[in-house]
Formats: C-alpha cells, structure tokens, sequence
C-alpha cells in the first residue's frame, strides 16, 4: 500500500529509498472537461 508522508525531520531520510522496477502495460490519459477530471486508459498489446 502506498502512503503519502510530509518530508519533515522525522521523514527526512524516507526521500532517498531508492526506485523499484515495474512493467510497463499502458498509458493512463488525463482529460479534464466541463470542470470534471477523468482518465482512460490504453493497454500496450505486449508488455515492457
């Protein structure tokens, strides 16, 4: 599960874990209309 911290003094060393691999499967495509955020989202036929 992913949770989101403040990087204060007791956080201060958390900005350093390094990055994780994952697999590429598709694109999440952002749209804002009318006021309304929304996404959709396209899936790669092979993954990377």
């Amino acid at each position: 599960m992913i949770s989101i911290k403040i990087i204060d003094k007791a956080h201060k060393d958390d900005i350093n874990i390094p990055n994780e691999p994952f697999q590429l499967i598709g694109k999440m495509i952002p749209s804002y209309v009318d006021g309304q955020w929304d996404y959709s989202v396209r899936y790669l036929m092979k993954r990377i």
